[in-house]
């Protein structure tokens, strides 16, 4: 799961993993989540967990996304290495944020990048804080999927 600082990422993986997981929300305007860290999700149609995997924001308040990229290929990395598949990745975006940031345009290029046309499409875009959303910008948000 990858997206800006305060996207919503852990909260989105403590939602999904419930009450038992201790999943340590950040509540302040800094980074809370500072090394990428696995959760595992019950999955009953196959008996085997999916892992979600909690990773440092983009434009973050003290590291530069360079190092936050590192720490996600490293994670990467030692996935790959234990022969682990990874079946997708999940970025968030606050529906609040009218526009991209250039960093969030910059992330989404290297995912392009590092993902390659064939498997580009196993990058799903969701967006957070609907709850925050005005009525109208979920309006203008509707609008815009049905055309």
């Amino acid at each position: 799961v990858m997206g800006m600082t305060g996207s919503g990422k852990t909260t989105f993986i403590s939602h999904l993993t419930g009450p038992h997981a201790e999943v340590g929300v950040g509540h302040s305007l800094s980074s809370s989540t500072i090394d990428a860290t696995c959760y595992p999700i019950p999955c009953p149609s196959t008996q085997r967990p999916l892992y979600l995997i909690d990773t440092p924001g983009f434009d973050d308040t003290t590291r530069s996304d360079t190092s936050i990229l590192q720490t996600i290929a490293d994670q990467l990395t030692a996935l790959h290495r234990a022969r682990r598949t990874i079946l997708g990745i999940i970025v968030l975006h606050r529906i609040t944020d009218v526009r991209l940031a250039g960093s969030a345009v910059k992330t989404f290029q290297i995912l392009r990048r590092i993902c390659g046309p064939a498997n580009y499409d196993r990058v799903v875009l969701a967006t957070t804080m609907w709850t925050d959303a005005s009525f109208s910008l979920a309006g203008r948000e509707a609008a815009m999927a049905r055309q």
